[in-house]
């Protein structure tokens, strides 16, 4: 019963997050504090930089063999989801130097652009990822890591129309670079992304007790 009644909350508080992510991302909702205009602007205009991983050769031992930089792949994201702090795989600086691999610095986002289209993720650790990823330095004096995160989520839901058909639908840098968002100003972002995020915690924390529940029943 425990199981059935927390399962039936996080449902909930998933389809009242998303109500609420679409409101506040809209501007269809805001705060009697802010009143300036939103401005529509280009993902390549509020970033440092964009540029998609590489991966080292797999037929070379030397490049993962007690390797120490963690090595991203989509399924990495997947699995950890918002805040991303480990990898399956590790290269070693060897693979790093002798491939287009580059170390994306922490707390930066992590956008899929093939298999998981449209997955984000933001990097708690300093990594390197392989080509199916767009790594994305943002400039924070535009924009808000933890606002733009929920802003590439959000768009998840555009990208269909985007997509390049070949043997399976991927997206390139170019595409990307062209999306276009509409942002309030810094402080706005903040207030935004912290909500958000409070939503998520309680999300965690209740799935989190889940999983105990979960155990309990099975021993």
């Amino acid at each position: 019963n425990a199981i059935e009644k927390l399962e039936e909350l996080i449902n909930k508080k998933i389809e009242y997050k998303k109500g609420l992510m679409q409101k506040l991302l809209s501007g269809e909702l805001r705060f009697p504090e802010f009143k300036e205009d939103w401005e529509e602007v280009k993902l390549e205009d509020i970033v440092i930089k964009m540029k998609s991983g590489g991966t080292p050769k797999s037929t070379n031992k030397e490049y993962y063999n007690n390797g120490t930089i963690p090595f991203v792949k989509v399924n990495d994201m997947t699995k950890n989801g918002k805040y991303l702090k480990e990898t399956e795989i590790k290269i070693t600086e060897k693979g790093l130097k002798n491939s287009s691999v580059w170390l994306v610095p922490k707390n930066n986002i992590l956008y899929s652009m093939y298999a998981s289209i449209g997955f984000v993720s933001i990097n708690k650790i300093e990594v390197a990822t392989n080509q199916a990823i767009m790594c994305i330095i943002p400039n924070n004096e535009i924009i808000n890591t933890e606002f733009l995160y929920y802003m590439l989520d959000d768009y998840r839901k555009h990208t269909i129309r985007f997509i390049e058909q070949g043997t399976q639908g991927n997206l390139n840098a170019k595409i990307i670079k062209n999306f276009k968002f509409k942002i309030p100003p810094l402080q706005e972002q903040q207030k935004i992304a912290e909500i958000l995020t409070l939503q998520d915690k309680e999300i965690q924390l209740n799935k989190n007790k889940l999983k105990l529940l979960k155990e309990q029943k099975k021993g």
